[in-house]
């Protein structure tokens, strides 16, 4: 006969630490993905409003 077998508290623990380092990991790299897209946003815009005041074409010359 097999017994119900239950995790140990160390393993259960374990699981929770690795649970919240996974969300801290995703949390932060979210942050960096929003601060990454803003960035890319503030630049395209510098780019196109230096392009219109100089009188060049917004769009980027194909190479």
């Amino acid at each position: 006969m097999q017994k119900d077998v239950q995790f140990a508290p160390g393993q259960i623990r374990a699981t929770q630490k690795a649970d919240a380092t996974t969300k801290a990991a995703k949390s932060i790299l979210d942050a960096e993905i929003a601060a990454r897209e803003a960035k890319t946003e503030r630049l395209r815009q510098a780019r196109l409003n230096n392009g219109k005041q100089s009188g060049e074409s917004a769009t980027p010359a194909l190479r």
